[in-house]
């Protein structure tokens, strides 16, 4: 079985995220993809907006489309301390020892992925797939080093999107419709109240 990662803050999830999911299903063949709203990002301060149970059931309802071959796996959420990729992906092979992982990462995380947490392990569980994005700073320069150095990565193209989580949650904070929520998404943020202020 071809399983993808697909990882995030999801805070809140918008449409940009389902193009992407959907890109990377779509060109590596997944047969599953498991996407994983993070736990303590090691790598940056997650802004506390809402609760980890409304960014789970926001993810949910975000990539519900997907169908049976979603799974959103509260994982990271549930480990304590700081959430490392690479235990994320050792967890996952232990309980999927045969199967092939892929793991999505956006252009702007490759730059610096030779900074990552064990990365060289990282690359020894998974499939390193990285999506392309017009303008993208970096971004070739970053798969072309990654390349010579024996690093393979798989490029994943998508049409592009110019939603952001942070957009979203200060045009709700300040009382305007933002662009790029799912339906479902914005009818749940709204029954909830979520991000209505921002501190």
């Amino acid at each position: 079985m071809r399983i993808g990662v697909f990882g995030g803050s999801f805070n809140p999830p918008h449409a940009g995220h389902l193009t992407a999911a959907r890109a990377f299903v779509k060109e590596i063949a997944l047969d599953r993809l498991i996407v994983i709203p993070a736990g303590v990002p090691p790598h940056k301060r997650l802004e506390v907006f809402c609760t980890d149970e409304d960014r789970l059931n926001m993810t949910r309802l975000n990539f519900s489309s997907l169908g049976e071959k979603l799974i959103v796996s509260d994982m990271e959420i549930r480990r304590e301390g700081k959430s490392y990729t690479v235990d994320t992906l050792r967890e996952l092979k232990n309980g999927h020892p045969h199967d092939a992982l892929f793991l999505y990462c956006g252009s702007d995380m490759l730059t610096t992925f030779d900074q990552w947490y064990e990365y060289k392990q990282i690359l020894s569980l998974c499939t390193l797939c990285a999506m392309r994005r017009d303008g993208a700073p970096g971004f070739e320069k970053a798969a072309d080093a990654l390349s010579r150095v024996r690093l393979p990565v798989r490029i994943i193209s998508s049409p592009y999107t110019v939603e952001s989580s942070t957009a979203i949650r200060k045009a709700l904070a300040e009382g305007r419709t933002p662009e790029g929520l799912l339906p479902e998404v914005a009818q749940y943020i709204s029954e909830r109240g979520i991000y209505l202020e921002q501190h």
